[in-house]
């Protein structure tokens, strides 16, 4: 079997699983799965190019090194930029992708509208939600989030599509308590969001630890990295792979 067909494997049958608890919520649309590819070996990723997902990198050189690697065959693959927007390297390295899913404050935005602009092109961007409450984690805090929305609309070359919203680590025991709090609050401040701004339409909560978790809470996508590329069991704990 080869890795391309093993990984098709691994999809399926993931998407078997978001596909039942989206259906016990009430909820027939469909959750878009993101592969992560940052961990992964090349060969991986080119195999994971093939099943036509969003792909996401947390580094603007290693996005870069990854198109260079598909060459005319990335051509039409959405790819997402997920890790943390530094000013300096997302001025002299970052250009335009499908969706950056990591803006969590103001003095990114000028940065960001000027690269669109340079491009020819419309930034579609997620606003990261902290809602955990820990000291020194990205995102931006609920009560600073209507600051920072007032401040994107006055970007014309920046799209928002929604929020991004990540849970925590369980604890020892495993208990994913404190996630599931937090993936509610996130889908009430989306509902809210997704009112108030027409081009709102993602929900960006969950990975390998607890993406069926964050589909339980309404998530419109979810981001898997481990759980698609390792070799443990699928979560959803009776197919493995």
């Amino acid at each position: 079997m080869t890795r391309e067909e093993i990984l098709s494997i691994r999809l399926g049958l993931i998407r078997e699983l978001i596909a039942v608890e989206s259906s016990a919520r009430g909820d027939a649309s469909a959750v878009e799965v993101v592969a992560v590819t940052k961990a992964a070996s090349d060969n991986d990723f080119l195999a994971m190019s093939s099943l036509h997902l969003p792909l996401a990198e947390n580094r603007w050189e290693k996005l870069s090194a990854r198109l260079a690697l598909l060459g005319n065959a990335g051509k039409g693959i959405p790819f997402h930029f997920i890790g943390a927007l530094q000013r300096r390297s997302t001025k002299d390295k970052g250009f335009p992708v499908n969706l950056i899913s990591s803006v969590d404050r103001e003095n990114i935005l000028p940065i960001l509208n000027q690269m669109a602009l340079q491009y020819g092109v419309f930034q579609n961007i997620l606003v990261e939600l902290d809602l955990s409450g820990i000291p020194g984690r990205s995102g931006v805090s609920p009560d600073s989030l209507p600051v920072l929305l007032d401040a994107i609309s006055k970007y014309g070359s920046l799209v928002l599509k929604g929020l991004l919203v990540m849970g925590v680590p369980p604890s020892p025991s495993g208990d994913l308590s404190e996630t599931i709090r937090i993936f509610d609050g996130g889908r009430r401040l989306f509902d809210w969001l997704s009112g108030q701004c027409s081009t709102v339409d993602t929900l960006s909560m969950g990975m390998s630890g607890d993406y069926l978790e964050a589909v339980r809470a309404g998530s419109t996508q979810v981001r898997l990295g481990t759980i698609l590329f390792g070799k443990e069991e699928i979560i959803g704990r009776s197919h493995p792979v």
